[in-house]
């Protein structure tokens, strides 16, 4: 059983830097968290883990961040930045420029994210923007 955990702490790490390009490493760390309590303390039985003070700092850190809103405004930023990578990586400068510039589009897609809208249809709303922009 430990090696499954040792196989899925390595598969995390290399994506974990996909996951926050994507802004969905907070909200997997939410969703994970009573795993990973699971996993540590199982890697503590084994004498590989953490202790239970580093563990209860760890806990004490999330719940923190989670109380004073960090995770979710951390979370709504990547969110908001995969949104113009993607809006970038599809169509281009061109279609930032024609939306008023790097800054502008990337205000304009925090506000719609954090408001609740999901950051692919705010890349999609925009990306259609754009495209309307260029058959006029």
């Amino acid at each position: 059983e430990l090696a499954r955990v040792d196989r899925a702490i390595a598969i995390a790490v290399v994506a974990l830097p996909e996951l926050v390009d994507v802004g969905l490493a907070e909200s997997l760390r939410v969703l994970a968290l009573g795993a990973e309590r699971a996993q540590l303390e199982l890697a503590e039985k084994a004498h590989r883990g953490l202790s239970a003070e580093l563990l209860g700092a760890a806990d004490a850190h999330f719940a923190r961040s989670r109380t004073q809103g960090l995770l979710s405004a951390r979370r709504d930023r990547g969110a908001s930045a995969w949104a113009l990578r993607l809006l970038e990586r599809r169509h281009g400068e061109a279609a930032l420029d024609a939306l008023g510039g790097r800054a502008a589009t990337l205000a304009r897609i925090e506000v719609e994210v954090r408001a609740g809208k999901l950051a692919l249809g705010v890349a999609r709303s925009l990306a259609d923007e754009y495209l309307a922009t260029l058959r006029r």
